[in-house]
């Protein structure tokens, strides 16, 4: 349906616009002289928009369905393959490193590690929530304590 109505536009369309010159711009007119191909009678410029079209029908048809599915069924198949290979061997590097023990040894420090950035964290975030924390601390010892604790203004 779009081929058929891009041809009959295009075989409707005047003739292309002159390029712009620096000269004195002449008003484009269409004179007996000259005609323009395709537009001389009506009958012409539907016999080229039915040319148009009679090509664009023997355009072989590259897009068939089958044959775009099987491709694609062999590019995922190719690529699945590749993808498994991948897997394979990195299953086997990580069984030949903790068979080596190589894991163990770079991981040795890690909880220390993990330990200290936690600590560091509550640390150097602590200033902005001290003051919750006093209270809290305030509310809890009172409580302990069994006294009522009362909220100061």
């Amino acid at each position: 349906m779009l081929a058929i109505v891009a041809c009959l536009s295009l075989s409707f369309a005047g003739p292309p616009a002159p390029a712009l010159s620096l000269r004195a711009a002449r008003p484009v007119v269409m004179t007996a002289r000259e005609p323009p191909l395709a537009m001389t009678t009506r009958r012409a410029t539907l016999a080229a928009g039915a040319v148009s079209l009679a090509g664009l029908a023997a355009l072989p048809r590259s897009a068939l369905a089958d044959d775009n599915d099987d491709a694609m069924a062999k590019i995922a198949a190719k690529a699945m393959e590749k993808n498994e290979a991948v897997k394979q061997k990195a299953k086997a590097k990580v069984a030949k490193d903790m068979a080596a023990g190589k894991v163990e040894k770079e991981n040795a420090g890690s909880n220390v590690l993990i330990a200290a950035v936690g600590a560091g964290s509550v640390l150097f975030s602590l200033p902005f929530f001290y003051k919750s924390v006093a209270r809290l601390a305030l509310k809890t010892s009172a409580i302990i304590k069994g006294e009522e604790y009362e909220r100061r203004g």
